[in-house]
C-alpha cells in the first residue's frame, strides 16, 4: 500500500551532510549584552485555549533561546523572561491563545558576528554545548508537554558597537525578533460525527509515537557543502512554518509506539480532540482511532476501528502541526461488542479523513502539486487554478497534464467546462485551469473537481489526485453590530460585538476585519488589533489613514458562539463618533463598508 509524504523540489535541497565538522571553535565575540524583545507567536493551525494537550492544559512553562555561532557550534543557552508588550515582567509565561503574541525579554551576548538563533518553548531546560546539528537532529521531547520551536538567523549579530564600545541593540535584530512562529510538536486528531444513526461516547488514538522531535528538519543529500552557512557541511535543513505548510517530508526519532492495545474491559469517555506526536512513516503497524458509541436502535455501546487513510486506502502520515479530521457521515451496523474485536471497520463506517493543508503530496514514485484546495467567490467571472504534476517525483524539469473532471456539481458554482494548458518550461512546468464561476444568489454553490495523475509501475496503474472545492455565495451582511460603552471619560472602555452569519466555509479564513473610526476617539484595547496604514474606508472621505485590524481564524469561528466577535477598544478622546467596518467578503447593501455609532458616553 502506497505511503503518502511530502516531496521537496530539488531547487529546495540546497545544502548539506556532516562528514565535516569545521575549525577549532574560537571564542564568541563578546563586548558586553544587549536585551531584545521577542514576539512569540503560536500559529492556530493547531492551538486550543480549550483543548487538553495529552490530558493536560496547554501552558508556555519556559522559553529557551539557543545562540550558535558563525561556526554552528552552541555560544550560549538563556532562558527568557515573560513581560508584557511594553517589556514589563509577568509572574508566567501564559496560557496559549489563538493566533495570539506573548512577549518576552531576553539578555544575549552583544556580537557583531552572524548568529544562528533557535527559540524553545516547553523546551529542554539545558543542553550540552556541541555543533547544532549534532544537537538539533537528536533533540526530543516525551510525556505529556510538546514542545514548540523555531529558527531565526541574524546575519549580523545582535548589537552594534558604538566608537568606546558600548552595546545597544541592533535594529535588524530587534525586526528578526518579531512575530517568530513557533511549530508545534504535535498533530491534532478531531473526531466529528454528522451521521444520524449513531452517538458517539468516546475515543483513543493508538499507535502513536513515545516521543517527537523537538526541531523540524529534513536530511539533505550526501556530500554537498553548505555554502550559504560559512562553507561548512550540514547533514539536515531546518523548516520554517511557512515550509512545513508547503512542504514536508516528516521526521521521527524512531518507530516506537508509545499506546498499548486496548483490553476487552477498555472503554472510551472522552470525545475531545487528540494530540499527538508525528508519525510520517508506519513500517510495522499504522496508526488507528478506537471509537466507540452507540448504532441506532442497540441498547448499549459497541465499538469500532478506523485508520487514517484517503479514499483510496492510502495512509495518511500524521505531520506535526496540522488537523486531522475523520467525519463520520454514516454508520452500516453495530460495531464489536468489545475493543479486542474491533476490526478496520472503514467499510461499514462512511468515513472521511481531511487533512490541513495537504496540497502537496507524493507515494514516493509521482507527486502532485495544487494550488489549493478550497477557495470561495462572491462575484461571477473568470477564474484560474494551477497545479503539477510529475510522473517522477524526483525531478522538476518536466510535467505532464492530469485529467480533469467534475466529480460534484450540487450548486453549479462552476458553469461551462474546464480547460486547461499544456505545461511546459515557458509556464516553469505548470498546468492552468481555467473556469468560469456562475452568478451567486441567496445560497452558497458549491461544485469540486479532481485532478487526477496517472502512471504505470511494474504492471499496476497508479493514481494520484486531489479534489478541489470551488464555492461561489453572496457578499455576506454585517447585520448591526452593538455597542457597549462604560462611560464618556478617556481610557473607559467601549466595546462593539459583531454577530457573523453562521455555516461561513473555511476558505474565507483567516478573516481579516478592518475598523476606523471617522474621529479618532477610540484605540484598541489590547494587542489583537494592529494599525495598518492605508487608504481611508470612512464612505465620503479620501486619503491616506489607518485601521484596526482584527483576525479571526476558522477554528475559533467554528466553535459554539464562534460567530459572535467582541472587539475591545478604549476612549483616547471624548466625544461621539462612527466605526466603520470592512472586509472584502462583507458587503450591505451596494456599500462595502458597515457602521456602527460609537456614543458620546455609557451606553
Amino acid at each position: 500500500m502506497k505511503k503518502i509524504i511530502y516531496i521537496l523540489f530539488a531547487a529546495l535541497l540546497g545544502a548539506v551532510s556532516c562528514t565535516v565538522k569545521g575549525p577549532d571553535v574560537p571564542q564568541p565575540q563578546n563586548d558586553g549584552t544587549v536585551t531584545l524583545m521577542m514576539h512569540v507567536n503560536f500559529p492556530e493551525v493547531l492551538v486550543d485555549t480549550k483543548a487538553t494537550t495529552m490530558a493536560e492544559t496547554p501552558n508556555i512553562d519556559n522559553i529557551y533561546v539557543a545562540v550558535f555561532g558563525g561556526n554552528h557550534y552552541l555560544n550560549e543557552y538563556v532562558k527568557a523572561v515573560p513581560c508584557d508588550s511594553d517589556g514589563n515582567k509577568k509572574d508566567s509565561y501564559g496560557t496559549l491563545a489563538n493566533d495570539t503574541d506573548f512577549y518576552f525579554k531576553v539578555t544575549l551576548s552583544a556580537t557583531t558576528s552572524k548568529r544562528f538563533v533557535h527559540v524553545f518553548a516547553n523546551g529542554p531546560s539545558s543542553i550540552d554545548f556541541d555543533y547544532e546539528d549534532d544537537i538539533m537532529k537528536t533533540l526530543t521531547t516525551e510525556g505529556t508537554v510538546g514542545s514548540y520551536w523555531t529558527y531565526l538567523v541574524l546575519p549580523h549579530g545582535t548589537a552594534s558597537i558604538a566608537n568606546d564600545g558600548t552595546p545597544s541593540p541592533l535594529p535588524e535584530a530587534e525586526t528578526l525578533f518579531q512575530n517568530l512562529k513557533l511549530i508545534r510538536n504535535f498533530a491534532r486528531v478531531k473526531l466529528n460525527v454528522t451521521a444520524d444513526n449513531f452517538t458517539l461516547t468516546g475515543y483513543q488514538v493508538y499507535n502513536t509515537p513515545t516521543h517527537g522531535s523537538v526541531a523540524v528538519w529534513s536530511p539533505y543529500a550526501e556530500d554537498q557543502l553548505d555554502t550559504a552557512n560559512s562553507g561548512y557541511f550540514r547533514d539536515y535543513y531546518l523548516k520554517s512554518f511557512d515550509d512545513l505548510l508547503d512542504n514536508y517530508d516528516g521526521f521521527m526519532p524512531n518507530d516506537e509506539i508509545s499506546r498499548d492495545a486496548p483490553t476487552a474491559t477498555t472503554t472510551y469517555s472522552d470525545s475531545n480532540d487528540k494530540f499527538v506526536y508525528e508519525r510520517p512513516l508506519a513500517s510495522s503497524s499504522r496508526p488507528y482511532i478506537m471509537m466507540q458509541g452507540r448504532f441506532s436502535g442497540d441498547s448499549k455501546d459497541t465499538f469500532y476501528k478506523l485508520e487514517f487513510v484517503d479514499p483510496d486506502g492510502n495512509y495518511l502520515p500524521l505531520y506535526r502541526n496540522h488537523e486531522y479530521t475523520l467525519t463520520i457521515s454514516k454508520v452500516a451496523r453495530s460495531g464489536a461488542a468489545d475493543p479486542t474485536q474491533a476490526k478496520v471497520a472503514n467499510a461499514n463506517v462512511s468515513t472521511m479523513t481531511e487533512a490541513q493543508d495537504l496540497t502537496d503530496i507524493s507515494d514516493g514514485l509521482a507527486r502532485i502539486y495544487v494550488e489549493w484546495l478550497d477557495h470561495a467567490y462572491m462575484e461571477s467571472g473568470t477564474k484560474t487554478f494551477q497545479y503539477m504534476y510529475l510522473p517522477d517525483a524526483s525531478t522538476i524539469t518536466s510535467s505532464t497534464q492530469a485529467t480533469l473532471e467534475i466529480t460534484d456539481g450540487s450548486g453549479k458554482a462552476i458553469t461551462g467546462t474546464l480547460s486547461q494548458t499544456s505545461p511546459s518550461q515557458a509556464s516553469n512546468y505548470w498546468t492552468k485551469v481555467t473556469f468560469s464561476t456562475s452568478a451567486p444568489d441567496d445560497t452558497m454553490k458549491v461544485t469540486k473537481f479532481r485532478v487526477t495523475g496517472q502512471y504505470t509501475s511494474d504492471g499496476q496503474v497508479h493514481k494520484l489526485y486531489r479534489d478541489i472545492t470551488v464555492r461561489v455565495l453572496p457578499y455576506q451582511p454585517w447585520g448591526t453590530p452593538t455597542v457597549t460603552a462604560a462611560g464618556s471619560a478617556i481610557e473607559t472602555a467601549v466595546n462593539v460585538q459583531i454577530t457573523l452569519p453562521t455555516g461561513l466555509p473555511s476558505s474565507l479564513f483567516p478573516l481579516e476585519i478592518s475598523f476606523e473610526d471617522s474621529n479618532k476617539v477610540l484605540d484598541p484595547a489590547g494587542t489583537d488589533m494592529p494599525a495598518v496604514v492605508g487608504e481611508t474606508i470612512v464612505p465620503g472621505k479620501t486619503g491616506s489613514s489607518y485601521q484596526f485590524v482584527k483576525t479571526l481564524g476558522f477554528l475559533d469561528y467554528s466553535r459554539a458562539g464562534g460567530n459572535v466577535i467582541t472587539a475591545n477598544f478604549k476612549r483616547v478622546r471624548t466625544g461621539a463618533s462612527t466605526l466603520y467596518l470592512k472586509n472584502q467578503y462583507f458587503k450591505d447593501g451596494d456599500s462595502e463598508v458597515g457602521s456602527v455609532a460609537i456614543p458620546a458616553g455609557a451606553q
